[in-house]
């Protein structure tokens, strides 16, 4: 990504590779896959663990996510039973506003 924007949308979908803690600080409203290896928190920045080791309920859990801050994460489930984990700076966000990726939530 190229600094800040111009205009300000409501919800950015920012690639995977560019999920880097530089651009998700960049004051977009973004939304993101998470590598499940991404470290994360329930108690601030301590005790942080790979986010695949948390309980991400299907409405979503405002977690902390190591060397940003809060933000609400959301476990879906690929066809192929594949689990994956979505992010987003909007805390308040409901899981049916977010982009559809072809996944089904799971508890």
């Amino acid at each position: 990504m190229a600094g800040r924007p111009r205009h300000q949308p409501d919800l950015s979908v920012v690639d995977p590779g560019y999920a880097g803690l530089d651009n998700l600080k960049l004051g977009w409203h973004w939304f993101t896959r998470l590598k499940t290896n991404r470290l994360v928190s329930v108690e601030g920045n301590r005790k942080n663990r790979p986010v695949a080791a948390r309980l991400i309920l299907r409405h979503g859990r405002i977690i902390h996510l190591k060397g940003y801050g809060w933000v609400k994460v959301f476990k879906t489930v690929t066809p192929d039973g594949r689990e994956e984990y979505r992010a987003t700076r909007r805390l308040g966000i409901h899981p049916l506003l977010l982009p559809s990726h072809n996944t089904k939530s799971k508890m």
